[in-house]
């Protein structure tokens, strides 16, 4: 970690615990009052260029400040903002000053000049968000699309096991401002894939360092929790699990940082999601049947991780993708593709 990382961790940090002790566990109301103080963080505009008055970060400062944001549960779409912002600016187009959101599950698009219409499902903090960011197809080339939240014909309220907004919203012949990308809609899953990622890897962290402390602070049978070897063994699971996690993470943060990270994002979510499942057993399994209540703070991690494991591509869709990916390479290539994967360098621009 670099020194100006570790600052922007720093900073970052003691707002996001700040904003936790001050939540009233109402996620879409909690995300009105954190924003104003996420912004004027400067974090929306973390990986934008430094020469269109952004901070100029990399992947890797992203994946740093959403594992915190995961650890503290932020109730607010900052990694959808910041990479939203990153590819408004990148086509040329004005970055957001408010919270924007990420369209990835996109039913009946339609992109005729700057009209746009259908229906967004899933869209986290839609409801909340100034804008919406997208990708659709224009006289068959990818093209960048930024909807007004505003110009939705319907804004239908969903929320997920947590009570994050996941919403839908419905748009007809809304004006919409377009620039031609390199990206592809399977591109902008993939992002939005990597920013649940990097939020799983910090909860998965605060998760076990509360299940663990938990452990040495109860007795059972005259004997604190974590003095059982069977106990001893499943926090272990649980660490190597979340260790796991956080290296896939920033081997995809690193990829991204170098060139094409889509195998790398897929990757990294397919080892968060398997994780989850057996992470959040565990943590419940220790804390018992205190874990389940809302006023214990694990309520606040796993109902979250239990959410972002299904969003953005199952196990089995990522497993699936990943397989016809190699598959389609050839046994031969399997181990010189990965090897040459671990030696790309950061571009430096």
């Amino acid at each position: 970690m670099s020194e100006l990382q570790a600052l922007l961790c720093a900073s970052a940090e003691r707002l996001f615990k700040d904003l936790a002790e001050r939540g009233t566990g109402d996620a879409a109301k909690d995300c009105e009052t954190a924003w104003p103080a996420v912004s004027e963080l400067g974090l929306p505009l973390l990986m934008v260029p430094e020469g269109a008055d952004g901070a100029g970060g990399t992947y890797e400062d992203l994946r740093a400040v959403l594992a915190i944001a995961g650890a503290e549960a932020l109730p607010a779409p900052l990694g959808e903002t910041i990479v939203a912002n990153a590819l408004l600016a990148e086509a040329g187009l004005p970055v957001e000053e408010g919270a924007v959101t990420l369209g990835v599950d996109v039913e009946k698009a339609s992109l005729a000049g700057d009209k746009f219409s259908g229906t967004l499902s899933g869209v986290r903090y839609g409801r909340g968000a100034s804008a919406i960011v997208m990708i659709a197809e224009l006289k068959g080339k990818p093209h960048l699309v930024r909807l007004a939240r505003s110009d939705a014909k319907t804004l239908n309220e969903r929320v997920n096991l947590a009570g994050e907004p996941t919403d839908q919203l419905v748009f007809d012949n809304a004006t919409a401002n377009i620039a031609p990308t390199s990206l592809s809609p399977e591109d902008l899953r993939l992002r939005a894939a990597f920013v649940l990622t990097c939020m799983i890897e910090g909860a998965l962290g605060a998760a076990l360092t509360m299940t663990v402390e938990y452990a040495k602070t109860r007795v059972q049978f005259a004997k604190p929790l974590s003095s059982f070897q069977a106990i001893q063994q499943q926090l272990a699971l649980f660490a190597s699990n979340t260790a796991a996690v956080a290296s896939a993470a920033a081997g995809a943060a690193r990829a991204a940082d170098c060139g094409d990270p889509s195998f790398e994002f897929m990757a990294a979510k397919l080892r968060a999601n398997i994780a989850v499942g057996i992470c959040t057993d565990i943590a419940h399994q220790v804390h018992g049947a205190i874990g389940i209540t809302r006023e214990y703070p694990l309520h606040r991690l796993t109902p979250r991780l239990w959410s972002w494991r299904s969003a953005c591509g199952t196990d089995r869709i990522w497993a699936e993708k990943l397989g016809a990916r190699l598959a389609a390479q050839g046994p031969d290539a399997f181990w010189a593709d990965l090897t040459a994967r671990g030696d790309r360098r950061p571009r430096v621009s």
